[in-house]
């Protein structure tokens, strides 16, 4: 599939906004840009690593995807990418990231709750 193809092309500037945006926040983290950065655990820096890995692990493939000849180090790649991938999956609901969901839902709930009164008066 060429690279201008609308679902390749939106999937290589989404893994360049993963991999810059992780980058970023490493960045960030690392030198403790701000206060909200001062306390971080280790499961904050597993997750920025497992999303950076990710992205970079993406564009392995890619780069393999269009050499002349299927490299032999491309299939670890694969294999690198699909395990931190599924690692995240499994990962996200005890993460952080998991509030990225369960906050909007919570919201929305809470949004379609009807309150004691307003039940009186149907």
């Amino acid at each position: 599939m060429p690279l201008w193809y609308p679902v390749r092309l939106l999937g290589t500037v989404a893994g360049l906004l993963l991999v810059y945006g992780t980058t970023v926040l490493i960045i960030d983290r690392y030198r403790l840009a701000n206060r909200s950065v001062k306390r971080s655990t280790t499961a904050d820096w597993m997750l920025l690593g497992l999303l950076w890995l990710t992205g970079v692990t993406g564009f392995g493939l890619e780069l393999a995807l269009y050499l002349p000849e299927p490299p032999t180090w491309g299939y670890w790649v694969f294999l690198v990418h699909v395990a931190v991938a599924l690692e995240l999956v499994l990962l996200a609901p005890f993460m952080k990231l998991a509030h990225a969901v369960y906050r909007p839902v919570a919201l929305f709930f809470v949004a379609l709750a009807v309150s004691p009164k307003e039940a009186a008066d149907t």
